[in-house]
């Protein structure tokens, strides 16, 4: 299921975000940026990382399992412009400030894909705690279903009242 999520994302930011310019999971790289001159950062920016949060499960059936899960898109970027009012850079690092909201939007309502429902953004939290860089995390729930076996057998949901009988074979 993550991988598939993940693809689903890259994918997805690729067609909608040309600008960003480095996709992966999530695994504290912002705090490697701590430790590097400024424009030496170990991945190109701007950069999306994804998070995988904890999913709370629920059986739905001997077939299924559902679960709501959460996910965190990490936008990373430079902000070298200056922000203040006057200033000749004050548009463009305004413009460097819509990168987030645009990821924000381009994954509002976004499907990854057959057992996944659309996300919802639950969250979105700027974090300015580093020199040059900012980073924003953007939060979506959705909901997951996914088959399963219970004790070695496996299910196959069919329509209700369809009596299916025999033997369950797979090619291998």
């Amino acid at each position: 299921m993550q991988p598939e999520l993940l693809l689903a994302i890259q994918a997805h930011a690729n067609q909608f975000l040309p600008e960003i310019k480095h996709i992966d999971l999530f695994n504290n790289q912002v705090e490697q940026l701590r430790s590097t001159e400024p424009g030496d950062h170990p991945f190109d920016l701007p950069a999306l990382f994804v998070e995988m949060m904890p999913i709370e499960w629920h059986t739905h059936s001997k077939a299924q399992k559902r679960g709501t899960a959460s996910l965190m898109l990490h936008v990373v970027q430079n902000i070298f412009q200056d922000t203040q009012g006057g200033s000749s850079e004050q548009a463009d690092a305004l413009d460097l400030l819509r990168l987030p909201e645009n990821v924000d939007g381009t994954f509002e309502n976004f499907n990854a894909g057959d057992g996944f429902s659309i996300f919802q953004g639950t969250q979105f939290i700027p974090d300015n705690n580093y020199d040059n860089v900012i980073q924003t995390m953007c939060m979506y729930s959705f909901d997951v279903i996914v088959s399963k076996s219970v004790r070695g057998k496996r299910y196959v949901e069919v329509e209700a009242g369809l009596k299916v009988t025999g033997k369950l074979v797979e090619n291998v």
